[in-house]
């Protein structure tokens, strides 16, 4: 029992110091990642003063509780530093797969910082495929270099303005749903059914506002298919399928 107990807290103390390195990291890279996004928007024709906005640095809280969701791996965790593109028309995101499709890794941005560019790494498109929960929007994960070597994974998250709104009421029933699933309370670790149950409400609840949001903005288009012809770069992760023939940064 001691044994076992010493290894859970030994654990415990990993976790909180990888939380904690995370964190101090996630802030060196957000000067970077704010030039970056800045130059981004402006290739899709966006002005950076007014659709680029940082998101504040994930607090130790939240990501504990999302390293719980990804089974205690910290370093999975890839939003601790976040940017947000605000854009008003289809055409932008039409235009930002665009420039991913002809050369993103090599763009004039990442030219002139030689080996220190950023790089993307990972596009999780949920215009194309939408979540289960009716979320739309479009995800860079990006390879910020840090001072004295290595990097930094981040997260830039491209969101129609009016959508916005959306989030943000709905946010805090996404958060009671991920919740719930981190703490269930049947055996083996599995739900209640009446843990399913209230997931399943919440979960519907967000849905229903995002579907009326795409319908009424006419995000439908974006759904349509995208297939670039390049070959697939090796080791290289990519969260969907469509995606394949963007020559990303290896991770």
């Amino acid at each position: 029992m001691r044994k076992w107990l010493r290894l859970t807290w030994d654990s415990t103390q990993q976790q909180a110091t990888n939380a904690q390195q995370l964190q101090k990291q996630g802030a060196e890279a957000r000067t970077t990642l704010r030039k970056y996004a800045d130059a981004l928007a402006g290739r899709i024709g966006l002005d950076p003063h007014i659709a680029v906005t940082p998101g504040p640095l994930k607090e130790l809280t939240s990501i504990h509780s999302k390293a719980v969701r990804h089974g205690g791996e910290v370093k999975a965790i890839c939003d601790a530093c976040r940017v947000r593109i605000l854009f008003n028309s289809p055409d932008q995101i039409q235009k930002l797969r665009d420039v991913v499709v002809s050369g993103h890794n090599s763009d004039p941005f990442n030219k002139s910082q030689g080996e220190k560019g950023i790089f993307v790494t990972e596009i999780e498109d949920n215009y194309l495929r939408p979540k289960d929960h009716g979320y739309v929007g479009l995800h860079l994960k990006v390879r910020v270099p840090l001072k004295n070597g290595g990097h930094h994974t981040c997260e830039v998250q491209f969101m129609h303005e009016q959508m916005q709104r959306t989030y943000n009421d709905t946010h805090g029933i996404y958060k009671e749903a991920m919740e719930i699933k981190s703490h269930p309370g049947g055996p083996d670790g599995t739900l209640t059914q009446e843990q399913e149950s209230t997931v399943r409400d919440l979960m519907a609840t967000i849905k229903m506002a995002y579907d009326q949001d795409v319908e009424r903005l006419g995000l439908q288009v974006l759904r349509e298919d995208f297939m670039p012809t390049k070959k697939r770069a090796a080791n290289t992760s990519y969260k969907q399928s469509p995606y394949a023939g963007f020559e990303l940064a290896t991770a």
